[in-house]
Formats: C-alpha cells, sequence, structure tokens
C-alpha cells in the first residue's frame, strides 16, 4: 500500500525523533489514515511493538491493515485470544492486557503505539506504560483542543509530526466541508453536565420534541448516506422511526444490538439511506459513502464531535463534499462545540462561529480563513499600538502574522521542555536573524520560530529580515517572495 507524502514524511519523524524522546505524538484528523501511518512505523523499527486499542472495530481494524499495508500477521491479545510472545507486533485490548501484564516481561516490547491516545491518562494506560518503561511510545490521535493537548503534555515529550483537517482538505486527500444552519432552536438552557460534558438523559428530553422538524430538515437538506448521533437508544430508535413516517430509508443500530454487522453491511450497500445510533460509531468504523452527518449528542468536547464528523469526510466517488446539518441551539451558559470548532479555536474561534449565526450553507474552509484574516488584523493593530523596540527588531508575532503561521502566532507551551528556558544557540540563531531576544518566551518558542525560518529557507523563501524590510516600504505580499527576488528588489531600492 503506496503512503501519501505526508504519511511518509510522519513516519521519517518519528523515527528520527525517538533518537531524542522517549514518547511521542502524532496528530493526525480523522480520516488521515493513522492506522496505516503506524502499520509502518511497526514494520520499519527493529524490536517487538505492541498496539493498545479499546474498542473492538480499532482492534480488528488495526490487524486487518497492519497486514494489508506491509504484509506483516500481527497476533491479538484479547478476551479469548492470546497472543504468540514471539510475534514481531502484538495488538492489544487494554481491557485485556492489563490483566495480563504477567504474560510479559518488562523488556518484551521496544515500542508501544497508543491508538486513540487521548485516552492515555487512564489508570489502565499508566499501568501499561509503567509495566513497559523502557519502551519508547508512540500516541496517536485526532486533532486535539488546546486543553487536551495540555493534558497529553503531562504523558508525552514532543508532537513528531502534525497535520490539520484544513491542510488535508487543501490537499485533497479530505473531502471539503459545507455546514448547513437549520433553525430549530434546540434549548439546553436547562440541561446539567455529567462527567464534565451535557447529561446524556437531559439532553434527550431537551431534544425529543424537536426530532420530528429535524426529521423533516433531513429529508430535505441530507444527502445520499445521513449519520446521525444522539444521546441515547430510545432517542435513536424515535429518530429512525419519524424518518421511516417520512419515506425515508433509515436504520437504528446501537451497542446492544445482536445484528450490529448486518445492520451496518446493508448500510453500506445502500445507495441512499440513513443510520441513526447513540453514540456507537465515533470511532473505528469507515464508511467512506457517507455524505451528510447530523450531530444530535450535544457536547463540549472537540475531540469527541472530531470523532463523529470524521465519519464522514473520507473520500467517495460519488461525494463532492461532506454536509454537516448543523442544527440551532439556545445553550444559554454552555460552551458547546460546533462546525467551526473542526479547524479553529479560542479567538478565531469565536469569529468564525459568526458563521453559524446565519441560516443556509455555508463552506467551513472559507469560514476560517476569514476568520484568520481578522485574527491576523487583530494582531497587527496590536502590535502597531506597542510599537515595541522603536522598529529595531524583527517581532515574532509580526513575523508569524506575515508568514501566515498560526502555530508561532499563537504559541502556547506544552511539553516540559517547552517550558525550559531558550539554549544559547537558539539566542543567537534568532537574533542573528533580526529577532528580539527579550521576545523569545521560552525554549518551544524558540524552536517553533526557527523551524518556521528553516522551512522557508529550504523552499528559497525570503528571510525574515528581507519580509520586514520589503513590508516597510509597500512591496505587496512580501513572505511570498523567493530569496533572490527579494534580494534583487532590496537591491534596487538601495541603489536609489
Amino acid at each position: 500500500m503506496r503512503l501519501r507524502p505526508y504519511q511518509e514524511t510522519c513516519c521519517r519523524q518519528v523515527t528520527q525523533k525517538w533518537d531524542e524522546f522517549n514518547r511521542l505524538l502524532v496528530v493526525i484528523p480523522t480520516g488521515g489514515g493513522k492506522t496505516i501511518i503506524f502499520a509502518n512505523i511497526a514494520a520499519q523499527v527493529t524490536g517487538r511493538v505492541l498496539i493498545l486499542a479499546h474498542r473492538e472495530e480499532l482492534l480488528q481494524q488495526a490487524i486487518d491493515k497492519i497486514r494489508k499495508a506491509t504484509g506483516i500477521s500481527a497476533s491479538l491479545e484479547r478476551a479469548e485470544d492470546r497472543a504468540n510472545p514471539d510475534s514481531k507486533v502484538v495488538v492489544a485490548s487494554i481491557q485485556t492486557i492489563v490483566r495480563r501484564l504477567d504474560r510479559f516481561p518488562v523488556d518484551h516490547f521496544a515500542f508501544i503505539i497508543i491508538d486513540e491516545a487521548h485516552h492515555v491518562a487512564a489508570n489502565t494506560y499508566q499501568s501499561i506504560l509503567g509495566h513497559f518503561a523502557k519502551a519508547k511510545v508512540l500516541g496517536v490521535t485526532a486533532t486535539p483542543d488546546r486543553s487536551d493537548r495540555k493534558a497529553l503534555g503531562e504523558h508525552f515529550d514532543a508532537v513528531a509530526y502534525e497535520v490539520t483537517l484544513l491542510d488535508l482538505i487543501h490537499d485533497k486527500f479530505l473531502v471539503p466541508i459545507r455546514a448547513r444552519v437549520c433553525d430549530v432552536s434546540i434549548d439546553l438552557s436547562k440541561v446539567s453536565f455529567s462527567a464534565g460534558d451535557f447529561d446524556s438523559a437531559q439532553a434527550s428530553e431537551s431534544i425529543e420534541p424537536y426530532l420530528g422538524r429535524i426529521a423533516d430538515q433531513v429529508k430535505e437538506f441530507g444527502g445520499k448516506k445521513t449519520m446521525i448521533f444522539l444521546p441515547l437508544i430510545k432517542t435513536s430508535m424515535l429518530m429512525r422511526d419519524l424518518c421511516i413516517e417520512r419515506g425515508l430509508d433509515a436504520e437504528h443500530v446501537d451497542g446492544n444490538s445482536s445484528d450490529r454487522e448486518e445492520i451496518l453491511q446493508r448500510f453500506a450497500a445502500k445507495e441512499r439511506g440513513i443510520i441513526c445510533n447513540a453514540m456507537l460509531l465515533t470511532e473505528g468504523y469507515d464508511e467512506p459513502s457517507i455524505d451528510t452527518i447530523v450531530v444530535l449528542r450535544p457536547t463540549r468536547s472537540r475531540a469527541l464531535y472530531t470523532q463523529m464528523i470524521g465519519r464522514g469526510t473520507r473520500l467517495h466517488p460519488d461525494k463532492t463534499h461532506l454536509t454537516i446539518l448543523d442544527f440551532l441551539w439556545m445553550t444559554g451558559r454552555h460552551r458547546l462545540v460546533r462546525p467551526t470548532s473542526l479547524i479553529s479555536e479560542g479567538e478565531v474561534e469565536q469569529l468564525a462561529d459568526k458563521a453559524t449565526a446565519k441560516q443556509g450553507e455555508f463552506d467551513l474552509e472559507d469560514e476560517v480563513l476569514k476568520a484568520t484574516h481578522e485574527r491576523e488584523k487583530a494582531l497587527l493593530r496590536s502590535l502597531a499600538e506597542k510599537k515595541k523596540n522603536a522598529g529595531k527588531f524583527i517581532d515574532p508575532v509580526e513575523f508569524a502574522v506575515s508568514i501566515h503561521s498560526s502555530v508561532v502566532a499563537e504559541y502556547e507551551p506544552t511539553f516540559a521542555w517547552q517550558r525550559q528556558p531558550p539554549s544559547e544557540r537558539q539566542i543567537a540563531s534568532l537574533i542573528q536573524m533580526g529577532f528580539d531576544a527579550q521576545s523569545i518566551r521560552d525554549k518551544g518558542h524558540a524552536s517553533a520560530l526557527l523551524d518556521a525560518v528553516y522551512s522557508r529557507s529550504k523552499l528559497n523563501l525570503a528571510t525574515p529580515k528581507q519580509v520586514r524590510f520589503l513590508r516597510r516600504f509597500g512591496v505587496q505580499k512580501p513572505e511570498t517572495i523567493s530569496f533572490k527576488q527579494a534580494s534583487e528588489i532590496i537591491g534596487r531600492m538601495i541603489k536609489k
């Protein structure tokens, strides 16, 4: 199986960074082929590999894709299945192997790969990592929000590779996303929280009175293959019945469905259809023909929301884009994840969410680009007010905005090493490039700046000093000019 360019880069960077760090994190959006990535990493490294997953679908998916991608027959450790200790790769259920650690010596595995790594803080994962304390670790997760990233920073040393949903859409590895705001005005203002998220029973009570109107809009705006997420089994069954009453081909599935596989196979084979589920299919379910997602399970978790939407982002011959039917929520003081949260956060998210106040359809990529532009303008206004260092040095934020790097512009430390003081070598390099040493916050900030500069250098683009000089003299979009062109322009200006 041929890897995509970003997958090749990811595999290479993981194996290289393991020389420097013990515990690495890879951030790949749902649909980006994370299983293929860690299958190839498992095949490339020397030593036994343990792959941990927490759901049945993820276990079998990993075994199938490892065999397809690399030819390696992974051994399974789950319930009645016991892995062959001599296997190069063992795929294990987290619930099973935590009870069987005595089967494996502490140095049995040289590498551990954790699928859906946002679960790593759980005691079961920590027990396993503690047992195999000398193993190199790789966690794989979909795009986390800032708070999730901070939590993961306590268990991992560095991000080896990250690609965004917007990157994969732009490069045509995932389909574009359009959101349609449907005015139903579901009132969540009285719903309380349970385990940090909206209480499922109360959310269900708040949603049920609106299901008929929602079914009408699903009929009007839904595509060929629609997946609907609901908070409870009874709510999902009711939604199925209401869709059937309107002449739609709809089925329900949940964790208790004895014929679950048959239902999902029927859904996959249909040209048109609706599948309603009560939070069953958020992870490990791949059906690329899904072109419409309806999230009627309100959540404050960006990771969970991303998992649900990710069921519809994969490419398919009969699909031009994914439609999210976003029903207008009246949330009171509650923070609710919405479509724009998929590819933006913080102040940018607040700006982008203005789009969801309007009914109708909007392209998610267009909205986030508009919001990012507004954010950059706000940052530049702030810089203009400060007039830092009287223009003598390059301000890191100004540079980041000029090259449209949100990673640098909105940098926040995640890992312990990032919070350390910048090294003398980093400071010396950045001063030579024209940056103000006093504006470098920590080692991670310096690293992010240097990475941005070196990436531009590899592309033969203008240096930070050149960009700043050209911008001051009114040259439009100097960040897009090559180093050679910038040198020629500056040379002509100096001669004048």
